[in-house]
């Protein structure tokens, strides 16, 4: 790191969330970087591919294999097939479900604290019940422990 730069400057850098970036490399609290300290970095973007069938979600990062997570899908926004571009990321989000909406801090909200948005109704979001990935009939699109 040089003098002055933060890991928000460095995953902007190179295309990735600061969040990534502290996980791996251990760091708790951001404050304690120190300059001159060396860093491991992967470099994005990362793209996803879903299998519907075998509900799950397998990770690239440079059309390189990064990982693989199960995930569980919605009844309310069914998943279709097709390529999808995020149009956008909140933390916190709201739910706005068919029959009603919850809000962010609410613990009935089954977003969890992550939405990605992929345009056309569809999503990628965690969830507030890990038990429920691998299962067909949850509520919002694509749930991702």
């Amino acid at each position: 790191m040089l003098p002055g730069e933060r890991l928000d400057d460095i995953a902007q850098k190179y295309n990735v969330p600061a969040q990534l970036l502290a996980k791996i490399n251990g760091i708790e609290n951001t404050n304690d970087l120190r300059p001159g300290e060396r860093l491991k970095v992967v470099r994005g973007p990362f793209n996803a591919v879903i299998s519907l069938d075998k509900k799950q979600l397998t990770l690239l990062l440079g059309g390189s294999y990064a990982g693989h997570f199960n995930i569980g899908l919605g009844r309310e926004y069914p998943a279709a097939e097709g390529q999808y571009v995020v149009t956008d990321k909140l933390v916190n989000p709201t739910y706005h479900g068919l029959e009603r909406a919850i809000d962010a801090d609410d613990p009935a909200n089954p977003l969890g604290e992550r939405w990605i948005g992929l345009g056309d109704r569809m999503s990628i979001h965690s969830t507030n019940n890990p038990s429920s990935i691998g299962k067909n009939d949850l509520p919002g699109c694509i749930s991702l422990n």
